[in-house]
């Protein structure tokens, strides 16, 4: 028990050094996944929109 505990701090330390790095982009990966989102959502739109005009 003892010894995944030492082996999980060791990952946690390891983690440490990209944490900032990864807080840095963070920002810009939720603004990339929103705008994927919108992009994805806007498709969808004027798919039913066609799919509307048909009736």
């Amino acid at each position: 028990m003892q010894h995944i505990f030492t082996r999980v701090k060791e990952e946690l330390r390891r983690m440490n050094i990209f944490l900032p790095s990864s807080l840095i982009l963070l920002p810009f990966i939720i603004v990339a996944a929103l705008f994927a989102y919108t992009a994805t959502a806007q498709q969808q739109l004027t798919k039913e929109k066609k799919d509307f005009s048909k009736y």
